[in-house]
């Protein structure tokens, strides 16, 4: 796709860098924030500004640094939130079913990614330029934070301790 609005394909190689670049930065960050802030709240935030930068992205100029930038911010917050996913997912599930659950919601996200690269080609072979590509993927970011409103509200975060409350105790 970036090839198709003539960056090489060295530079096309390195946004899919920079994506997975900036994941493992945020990845570093992610669980600190969830006990901080909460999970749901984290993850939607997070789901958020990666909406936010889909829009951001598809609006810039076609310029190999700016485009980098704004890929690696949004690798921060897409990967991110994949990573979160989990640790609401043991969060959510009872202890007797914890490993079922959280390997269903695992799996499930997979299919996800699969599907979507699956969809991100047929966009482009319908001819969608790289624009109208990442605004399209404003579609599942949409559903994403739909379905953490969702979820919030029957896993209540009041019920588990935070680090502090943990700290505390010990």
């Amino acid at each position: 796709m970036m090839t198709d609005v003539g960056f090489s394909l060295t530079a096309a190689a390195t946004m899919g860098l920079l994506l997975q670049a900036g994941g493992t930065v945020g990845n570093l960050g992610i669980g600190w924030l969830m006990d901080g802030f909460g999970l749901h709240r984290t993850v939607g935030a997070a789901m958020a500004c990666a909406a936010v930068l889909l829009i951001v992205i598809a609006l810039v100029p076609q310029q190999v640094l700016v485009l980098g930038a704004l890929v690696f911010v949004l690798g921060m917050f897409t990967n991110t939130v994949g990573t979160g996913f989990p640790i609401l997912s043991a969060a959510f599930y009872p202890t007797s079913i914890r490993a079922t659950g959280t390997s269903w919601a695992t799996g499930i996200a997979r299919f996800g990614a699969i599907s979507g690269a699956a969809v991100g080609t047929v966009l482009v072979a319908m001819g969608l330029n790289y624009r109208q590509v990442f605004v399209s993927l404003l579609v599942p970011a949409a559903v994403c934070i739909a379905a953490l409103v969702v979820k919030a509200r029957y896993a209540s975060e009041d019920a588990l301790p935070t680090a502090q409350e943990l700290a505390r105790a010990s």
